[in-house]
């Protein structure tokens, strides 16, 4: 079967190092901020640890803006970074992405 392509095209070796290192750099940025996790911090708190993770690392853009969010047990939390206090034994996630 022949299906065509809708525009997609492979990634050329050097678009996939870069990708590599976005996602390497992304990696890196969550582990840091596993330990500055704490409880009382903002949503917003956790954005701008994140941003200055990438600030210190010379990253200039990122692909969106850090959006994080916590609370309870709702599987969908899907809303803006707020100012939110995290607070014991809530879920955090934590949508972000180097470009």
């Amino acid at each position: 079967m022949n299906i065509p392509a809708c525009g997609v095209r492979k990634k050329s070796a050097l678009e996939l190092d870069l990708l590599r290192e976005a996602v390497r750099i992304t990696d890196d940025a969550m582990e840091s901020l596993r330990d500055k996790l704490k409880v009382g911090m903002t949503e917003h708190d956790v954005s701008a640890e994140l941003l200055y993770y990438f600030q210190k690392r010379g990253i200039s853009r990122l692909a969106f803006s850090p959006l994080v969010m916590s609370g309870g047990h709702n599987p969908v939390m899907v809303r803006d970074t707020t100012e939110r206090r995290l607070k014991e034994g809530d879920a955090v996630l934590v949508d972000i992405g180097a470009e």
